[in-house]
């Protein structure tokens, strides 16, 4: 199997705003996760179909499975030149209060709070609705990532997408004249679309192994991208359905 490997040069246009932590604040870190970046490709350049809303399990547990079914593999976004502090986009909910009428002792005992399970009562104790703001602190305009990709098809040698919340950042990525030597490559990535995945192996071969507060923020820095070619895994990685 004939394998095509890029490595871009990728800046960033517009505020970018990738979820690595989440709470009242939403934290972008350096390095944009190989997730995120697969997704973008395989909307702009392989077809990928977008799954716009998810229902119970499929909401909450992450399942990346749909995109062995793309052509490419791509490591991580290794930042070069990156500044986090962008805070120009946020969310608000508001709640208000309800008034409900019931003969039925279980469903008032629910919205009263005087049941084990109960509807969590109201904000406060005023009678007005309220409100939760979330801040996001993202990825600034200018900011500059290095990634590689490997795929079976061939690529532009200038790559144009949008990624993020709400797809929100636009990113445009120029080859390199030669792949670089090294990669950042995603270990929840691997352990998924490869599952014989030797993960202790890729420990050895890079540079260092990042943990972060969420499995899909553990990576593999600076991996001898030769070694990484020559593995079973990359061909694991590449033997999709719509691979020729």
């Amino acid at each position: 199997m004939d394998v095509n490997c890029y490595t871009y040069t990728a800046r960033v246009h517009t505020p970018l705003f990738y979820s690595s932590a989440e709470g009242r604040v939403v934290e972008t870190q350096p390095v944009v996760a190989a997730t995120a970046l697969m997704h973008a490709l395989g909307y702009g350049y392989f077809d990928l179909e977008k799954a716009y809303a998810l229902r119970g399990d499929d909401a909450t547990d992450p399942d990346y499975t749909h995109l062995n079914t793309l052509p490419v593999f791509t490591s991580d976004m290794h930042p070069v030149d990156v500044e986090t502090g962008e805070r120009t986009l946020r969310s608000t909910s508001y709640t208000g209060e309800l008034n409900v009428t019931t003969t039925d002792r279980d469903v008032a005992g629910d919205i009263s709070g005087t049941n084990n399970k109960a509807v969590p009562k109201r904000s406060g104790k005023s009678m007005a609705g309220w409100h939760r703001l979330r801040k996001y602190s993202g990825i600034e305009p200018g900011s500059e990532f290095r990634f590689t990709v490997w795929t079976t098809d061939d690529l532009p040698r200038t790559l144009r997408f949008r990624m993020g919340i709400k797809r929100s950042g636009e990113v445009t990525a120029k080859r390199r004249s030669e792949p670089s030597d090294t990669v950042t490559l995603n270990k929840f990535l691997l352990a998924t679309l490869a599952d014989e995945a030797d993960l202790g192996a890729f420990l050895n071969q890079s540079e260092r192994f990042y943990k972060g507060n969420d499995p899909r923020l553990h990576h593999f820095i600076n991996v001898d991208r030769s070694w990484f070619e020559s593995t079973d895994e990359l061909t694991a990685l590449l033997d999709s359905p719509n691979t020729n």
